[in-house]
Parts: structure tokens; sequence; C-alpha cells
């Protein structure tokens, strides 16, 4: 693989929801950005129209119980258009990796941020998994708005699909830029113990000295441009 394997694994889902950074704007990512439009905008318009025509007091109780229809769908929404319109910056950031430094103990690193990586994504599937079996028991509570002439578990079908669009964004984003975090820490302490062994070498030794400082100082200018 080009990149470090969960990079890769970003990459995938991002082609998937539609903003694969090396694509470019096509057809085909475009529709499945329009498609995060579609899905993601779905439950906080049902829920605001319910709350618009209830005839009940609203308590600030009752909106709480129903924000998270409106709040999950527009967050994911935002972090789905932040990357769909900024992949020349994501091309750009992924790009710089092929010049860090080869990490020590590359398989075990690999080996452990999979396994990470691989249970965030197993909780954050159960949590939304739980949320689309809890609807369905229990249509009523969902907070949705249901034209009468509209079959309820269709519409509760529909938001189950956005609430699964909904987390592959969140399981990309949140793995990508964990991992870009992972991998600046760890090229930062790669560049100070090379920089605290600079001067361990033979004194009278000036341009191997300069050749190293030379390289740390260019991989600095890497890491935080």
């Amino acid at each position: 693989m080009p990149y470090y394997p969960d990079i890769e694994f970003c990459i995938k889902l991002a082609d998937y929801i539609g903003y694969h950074p090396f694509k470019g704007y096509t057809l085909v990512q475009v529709l499945r950005y329009g498609i995060s439009w579609a899905l993601l905008t779905f439950p906080p318009i049902l829920t605001i129209v319910k709350l618009s025509q209830d005839n009940e007091k609203k308590s600030v109780l009752k909106i709480i119980g129903v924000s998270l229809n409106i709040t999950m769908y527009l967050h994911g929404l935002f972090r789905n258009s932040v990357l769909f319109f900024g992949r020349k910056e994501m091309k750009a950031v992924i790009e710089a990796t092929k010049n860090f430094w080869d990490l020590e103990n590359y398989d075990v690193i690999v080996r452990k941020t999979k396994r990470e990586r691989q249970t965030y994504t197993f909780i954050i599937f159960l949590f939304i998994l739980t949320g689309c079996v809890k609807r369905h028991l229990n249509v009523r509570a969902t907070g949705l708005y249901f034209p009468p002439w509209a079959p309820k578990h269709l519409l509760v079908l529909i938001q189950d699909m956005a609430s699964e669009w909904d987390l592959l964004t969140f399981i990309a984003s949140d793995i990508f830029f964990r991992t870009l975090v992972i991998q600046m820490n760890m090229q930062l302490r790669m560049l100070n113990d090379r920089l605290l062994k600079v001067y361990d070498v033979d004194e009278d030794d000036e341009k191997m000295i300069q050749q190293k400082l030379k390289e740390c100082v260019e991989h600095y200018v890497v890491l935080i441009r």
C-alpha cells in the first residue's frame, strides 16, 4: 500500500461517501455527495415539521429529546461538505505522508492501530444499530412527522439509511484525523531522537553534522507545512 493502512481505509470510505481526495469532482462523486444532502437533511426536516405542527405545549425537555434528529445529521452533513470541498487540501496532506520517515516497529504499530480502528468502528456501529432497532420498536418516539399517506416504518427505514450514511462519515473522518495525529506524534518523536544524536559523531566531522542537521530541518518543514 502506498499509504499507511488506516489512511487507505479512510480513502476507501471517502470514495463510497463522495469525497475521494484523488478523484476530483467526478459525476459519481458529486452524485454521492448529493445523496448525503438527500439523506442527512431528511430527519431534521421531518423533526422540525413535527415540532412546528405539534399543538401541545413545547417543553425544553421535549425539544432536547428530539434534538439528536437535528444535530447529529447536520453535523455529519457539515463534515461531509467540509471534506467534499476540501479534497484538494486533504490530498495534499495525504501526499505529504509519503515523505515521512519509516517508522520503527512498523508492523507492531500497524497491528495496534488496526485493532483500535476496528474497536472504534464496532462500537459506533453498535450504537447506530441500537438506535435503529429502538426506532422500529417505538415509532412514535422518533420525533419525526409522519404524513397520513406515508408508511411510518418506511420513513423510519430512510432515517436508518441516513444514520448508516452518517456513520460512514464519522468513521472516515475520525479515523483519518486520528491517524494523522498519531503519525505526526511519531514523526516528531523520531525527529527529536535524531536531533539528540546529531553530535554523536566525531567532533571533527563537521560535514556529517551539517548533513544531519539539514535532514532534520527539512523534515521539520515537511511536518509543519
